[in-house]
């Protein structure tokens, strides 16, 4: 397969003059590309043929299936299904919805494509790109795709997204999509929450909780930005008092000492330590200082 048919879509791939035409000139050749798709359109028992297990689409919406199911019934499959020839039946590269609908459809016999390819790099391609073109993917299974190609191609997400067709901002927002929490993986593929709320909850450790809350409020992408702003400046204004009582519960306790033993007192903290400072201005204090020190260490 050249590299230039990447994202460029099946179409691309395989090259179709009509719909008719594939169904009615069923004994003809049907060349896309000379290196591998040399192959004719047939009719197979739909019993011969097998899902791909590591289709790239992992959910099917039932709904738009049993309508796609009706409208089968009523015309047929018009665009064949691309199938890989196994030892003892046949494995689905492309159109899995198509093949399980028409088993809803009570069809004996599909129209496919017979695919020669012994390179399940190419199969995984294949697959991947035909999925990239439907616009009924989740975000989830998306990214998962891009995720894929890269590995399949080894290369940047710059390379990747001039081949797509697509920014190297957006490949790089939809791959940070699946850094998410599963929960939340799980509410995007969904749907119950929207690609807008993913993006902002990328990398917060409250993620969970905020898509909980997403969902039970009905938030918007703009009402989840002022909660998260609002709960941001609550946080930060409490840790401001804290520090400002500490630091005046710290100035109280700088002055007691300093009253009691007569030397200049400094107390600083760090995240987990404290420290005092005793700051004699003379060769007496210093001495009083070290004999004050003594006698508490003789009193313990």
């Amino acid at each position: 397969m050249t590299k230039n048919a990447l994202g460029k879509g099946i179409a691309a791939l395989i090259s179709l003059e009509s719909t008719e035409d594939q169904l009615i000139g069923a004994d003809e050749r049907i060349i896309a590309d000379k290196e591998i798709y040399t192959t004719k359109v047939i009719h197979l028992p739909i019993e011969q043929i097998k899902p791909n297990t590591s289709q790239p689409r992992k959910t099917i919406n039932e709904d738009a299936l049993e309508e796609l199911a009706e409208s089968i019934k009523s015309n047929g499959i018009l665009q064949p299904i691309l199938v890989q020839k196994m030892r003892d039946y046949y494995l689905i590269i492309a159109g899995e919805r198509r093949w399980r609908a028409a088993q809803i459809a009570c069809l004996e016999n599909i129209p496919v494509i017979i695919k020669d390819i012994d390179n399940e790099i190419q199969i995984a391609e294949i697959a991947i790109i035909e999925n990239l073109q439907r616009e009924d993917l989740n975000p989830i299974e998306e990214a998962t795709m891009y995720g894929k190609l890269l590995d399949i191609y080894g290369c940047k997400q710059e390379d990747l997204a001039k081949r797509l067709g697509k920014s190297r901002s957006y490949i790089t927002n939809m791959l940070r999509i699946l850094k998410l929490p599963e929960y939340v993986r799980i509410l995007l593929s969904q749907k119950k929450i929207s690609l807008g709320h993913a993006k902002i909850l990328i990398g917060r450790e409250d993620a969970e909780s905020l898509a909980k809350i997403v969902i039970e409020k009905s938030l918007s992408v703009r009402e989840l930005e002022q909660k998260i702003f609002k709960t941001r400046n609550a946080k930060e204004k409490l840790v401001k008092d804290k520090n400002s009582a500490e630091s005046s519960d710290i100035k109280n306790l700088s002055a007691k000492i300093q009253e009691s033993i007569k030397v200049n007192v400094k107390i600083s903290c760090s995240k987990n330590n404290m420290y005092i400072t005793l700051k004699p201005k003379t060769i007496d204090e210093f001495d009083y200082v070290i004999a004050r020190l003594c006698t508490l260490k003789d009193t313990i």
